[in-house]
């Protein structure tokens, strides 16, 4: 059953600092449980600049034995998307089999938000309980809080856990310029990281996003199930 989104725009907000400052403490801090065993990791779409680094997240799961399964989406490249055969080859060249990878489909307009749907059917559709979304560095915050979204609108916040995942090596370049959001925007990881936040606070504020609040409780209940 598909939940209502609730209308209170300062409930829905990120809009103050110590509740910004709270989510980003806790997101960067949040971790896969030792000794969990995660049903699959999800790589979320990025344009042909970034799509290498969500599969170098991805691949760093599955080489630990901490992910059977690496599910990726074959959404038409025209909304910037590099395109699943990118992907695929990206996962084949570091040693994923085709028979561990799974491709689910978005039908409509493709953004973060969107993309999550045909996850979170795949999930109820296979008894999945535990999953990792992967992203690039600078999105993977907006990545999981638009997966803990869609998993609380379309009633799975009890019963799907989301974990981010995360590979933020002292090496990372931050500087790197690339294209972002279908290519619409290009700029350095730094510059991009601010972007994802500022879109966070308006996308709460319009109600495309759970409330600070919400997300919060979320990973409380989800660590202690």
């Amino acid at each position: 059953m598909v939940q209502e989104k609730p209308h209170d725009l300062q409930e829905q907000s990120f809009a103050s600092a110590e509740g910004f400052a709270e989510f980003l403490e806790m997101t960067g801090k949040d971790r896969i449980p030792d000794g969990l065993i995660l049903d699959a990791v999800y790589v979320f779409t990025l344009t042909k600049d970034a799509q290498s680094e969500g599969v170098a997240t991805a691949v760093d799961l599955y080489r630990q034995g901490r992910a059977s399964k690496v599910i990726v989406n074959d959404m038409s490249t025209e909304t910037g998307y590099c395109g699943v055969a990118v992907v695929k080859k990206l996962l084949a060249d570091s040693g994923v089999p085709e028979a561990d990878i799974v491709t689910v489909t978005t039908d409509g307009p493709l953004n973060t938000r969107t993309e999550t749907v045909p996850l979170l059917e795949y999930c109820a559709a296979n008894n999945i309980k535990n999953i990792a979304v992967a992203s690039a560095p600078y999105h993977y915050r907006r990545a999981f809080a638009s997966a803990v979204t869609m998993a609380i609108e379309h009633g799975q916040g009890d019963t799907l856990n989301i974990w981010p995942a995360k590979n933020l090596s002292k090496e990372y370049d931050w500087k790197r310029m690339k294209a972002h959001s279908q290519g619409s925007l290009v700029g350095s990881g730094i510059t991009l990281t601010k972007t994802e936040m500022d879109r966070m606070f308006a996308y709460a504020k319009k109600g495309d996003m759970q409330p600070w609040s919400a997300i919060k409780q979320y990973m409380i209940d989800r660590n202690h199930r």
